[in-house]
């Protein structure tokens, strides 16, 4: 009972010095501020925890619509005419940009598409050949020999058959590492069998994704493009694909809160990232966690594993969740539906100044991602994680662990684990900055803002050698 009076203690004086924070970082007088304040006002009596009230008031928020404002002032100046807002992260940018465009009188159209990686992957691998083992073969922080067959579109149930197949004989859930993923890769190469069992569900899942997308207008002569969350840019290339397979023979464009790299036989310039891109942002891409964003910005709803027909029309698959999860995530859409509501409203002089301010956005999102309190660890480290395309239900963004297991984390030891080490020894916090709190290790915060900066570095590198490639190939 004691310790937790004090617990409630502590976060409340934690949460009290993290308002006057985030109102300082807002800047005094800013519009920012002042709708900040009063949507935090506003949401007094809802009973909220005040991680939430807090943090959505004053980043989340204001750094949705800060995107969302800019996506939509670029659609306007290039022409675009729909957007596609896809699944599921971009369904709050597209509540926010429905509000944005209603308030503001703006000449675009904004759609929800029901898609996800794994099911227009499944549907393309037939049209890639051999390279489909490039994405089953990705590395993740938990990849086992099940979750490659589910990835393949073969479903769980086949795991033995393919197993027999492919000549596997460990265990089908014992986790693989990178080096043991890249033998995989080589072996699969060659089994021709694996292979035509991949390429034939893919060309029965095909029909079925053409069929909606076609229904949804995007083989349309319209302007359009696509929105979402972005870091690699794979669903754009899978886009590209299936619509040229249908016989679209068009260019697809996104918009995309950040990118840390780009397809490489994709066109750079039909990609448009906003905070950060390999070539721009190294220190907002170092203060930044996408597992932490993909956890707070998504959908109530599953994830599209497939697609359906029902009374005539194409109807997503959807995976189940459980109602606490959409209940978490609608409790975070009201505050930034009341947001956007506030900054449509006003003037579209003075939200001029505010929307696409990149620099801001950062200095919001950082305490949060890089720093949080207990309580915004509490809070936000038991919201869902899916690290794999396959739907699985997802882990907590962050627990607690002993201080062995954080230290695996440290540059060092994930470098030494990836020499040494053929499975084994990864990390699995999807937010290690907030398991590092919440297990009373906050020292660990450091290692971990070298460990994410150095990446950044080796990303930044690696995109160069990329763009340096591709120019002396076009020479």
């Amino acid at each position: 009972m004691r310790q937790g009076t004090a617990q409630r203690i502590r976060k409340e004086k934690e949460n009290e010095q993290r308002l006057e924070a985030y109102r300082r970082l807002s800047g005094r007088d800013s519009r920012v501020r002042t709708l900040s304040e009063n949507l935090y006002r506003e949401m007094s009596e809802t009973g909220d925890d005040p991680a939430l009230r807090t943090a959505a008031s004053f980043v989340l928020a204001p750094v949705l619509c800060m995107y969302v404002g800019w996506v939509l002032r670029e659609a306007v100046r290039q022409g675009k005419k729909r957007l596609y807002f896809l699944a599921r992260d971009g369904y709050q940018m597209y509540q926010v940009a429905r509000i944005l465009c209603r308030e503001r009188g703006l000449p675009i159209e904004c759609r929800y598409l029901y898609c996800s990686r794994y099911a227009l992957r499944t549907a393309e691998y037939h049209l890639l050949k051999k390279e489909c083992l490039d994405l089953i073969c990705l590395d993740g922080m938990e990849v086992t020999f099940s979750k490659l067959v589910e990835r393949a579109g073969l479903g769980r149930e086949r795991v033995w058959e393919v197993a027999g197949l492919t000549g596997w004989k460990g265990d089908v859930d014992r986790p693989l590492g990178a080096r043991q993923l890249r033998e995989m890769k080589d072996w699969l190469y060659g089994c021709r069998e694996f292979l035509e069992l991949v390429w034939s569900a893919s060309e029965e899942r095909f029909p079925l994704v053409g069929g909606y997308l076609r229904q949804e207008g995007l083989t349309e002569p319209v302007s359009w493009a696509l929105v979402d969350s972005g870091w690699t840019g794979s669903l754009q290339r899978s886009f590209l694909h299936l619509l040229g397979a249908m016989g679209c023979q068009r260019k697809v464009e996104g918009y995309y809160f950040g990118m840390y790299e780009y397809p490489r036989d994709m066109a750079r310039e039909q990609y448009h990232p906003w905070l950060f891109s390999p070539e721009d942002g190294l220190r907002r891409m170092a203060a930044f966690n996408n597992n932490l964003f993909e956890g707070i910005f998504s959908a109530p709803e599953g994830m599209t594993v497939g697609y359906g027909i029902r009374d005539g029309r194409y109807v997503p698959v959807l995976a189940n969740v459980s109602g606490e999860y959409g209940d978490r995530v609608n409790a975070c859409g009201k505050y930034l539906q009341s947001y956007a509501q506030k900054l449509g409203a006003g003037s579209s002089q003075r939200a001029g100044g505010i929307l696409g301010d990149r620099a801001l956005a950062s200095r919001l999102l950082r305490p949060l991602m890089c720093s949080p309190t207990f309580g915004e660890a509490v809070y936000f480290g038991a919201s869902r994680f899916w690290d794999d395309v396959t739907g699985e239900e997802g882990r907590p963004l962050a627990s607690v662990q002993t201080a062995r297991v954080l230290r695996e984390g440290r540059l060092m030891r994930r470098v030494l684990g990836r020499l040494r080490r053929a499975s084994g020894g990864k990390v699995q916090n999807a937010w290690q900055e907030g398991s590092a709190v919440l297990s009373g290790e906050r020292k660990e915060l450091w290692h971990s803002r070298v460990y994410w900066y150095v990446l950044c570095v080796r990303r930044r590198w690696k995109a160069k050698k990329t763009a340096l490639r591709r120019r002396k190939a076009l020479m």
